[in-house]
């Protein structure tokens, strides 16, 4: 890779006053201004935000040369969030260059005493004045820890648990993902849209800020369906089998 030279300079002033708040300014690249914001206000649980963003992203060209692409992202939010539930929906629209891309995310949180449930989607490529295409149509991830607070676990120092992950992505066949190419992301014309499902299992014991759990990394019960990549030649993700030992860090 080359060597990129980049500076963006962004400053910006924020009220905040109650349950609302608002953030003006401006970046600065190269010899463009661009104004980005925010504001978010707040009421009880529920909450909405309208945002402007201004980064940059780096994108490696077949020539193994780093090429620099600006972009802005409006997005709304709405969200909703209490002891135990967690919800967020985001609407985007991102613009670099003289094309475009619309879509939509969100994420959502149950957190009990015996369940935890986290599940993110994103959906992009929407709409027909979508002048960007993205390499993935949709993504959805979900991850599952049940651990039932009966019997004679109720009031020992261990719990066992099962869990769930699962990740899907439906690539849009517009472009591909080769690893083995420098440009990595390349323009596709007669792929086919194809899905990529990955499903990772365990089970094991809660104790206190640990868990110890032995882990399927690729869990065939549907078969070879993780495909991350257009080049039949790049290496899958390989199955794997491991005991796993986490400390988590709790709040």
């Amino acid at each position: 890779m080359t060597d990129t030279l980049l500076q963006i300079i962004s400053s910006s002033l924020e009220y905040e006053k109650q349950n609302y708040a608002i953030q003006a300014g401006i970046s600065t690249y190269e010899s463009s201004l661009i104004p980005i914001g925010s504001f978010n206000w707040k009421f009880n649980n529920f909450y909405l935000s309208a945002q402007r963003k201004y980064d940059v992203v780096f994108t490696q060209m077949v020539n193994y040369y780093t090429k620099v692409n600006p972009f802005s992202t409006n997005a709304l939010i709405f969200g909703y969030e209490d002891e135990s539930i967690k919800g967020e929906v985001e609407l985007f629209y991102g613009q670099h260059e003289a094309s475009s891309n619309m879509g939509a995310k969100g994420k959502a949180e149950i957190n009990l005493s015996w369940l935890s449930l986290r599940q993110t989607v994103g959906v992009y490529n929407l709409g027909s004045a979508n002048t960007s295409p993205q390499p993935v149509d949709m993504f959805s991830h979900t991850r599952l820890i049940f651990s039932p607070n009966v019997w004679r676990w109720k009031k020992a120092r261990y719990q066992p648990f099962i869990g769930v992950e699962s990740t899907f992505i439906q690539h849009s066949g517009k472009m591909g993902i080769d690893p083995m190419k420098p440009a990595i992301i390349v323009d596709m014309e007669t792929v086919d849209p194809y899905s990529s499902f990955l499903v990772n299992m365990e089970y094991g014991l809660l104790v206190n800020q640990f868990k110890i759990s032995y882990r399927w990394v690729k869990f065939n019960m549907l078969g070879n369906t993780a495909n991350n990549s257009i080049n039949p030649d790049s290496y899958s993700i390989l199955p794997i089998r491991h005991l796993e030992i986490v400390w988590q860090f709790w709040n």
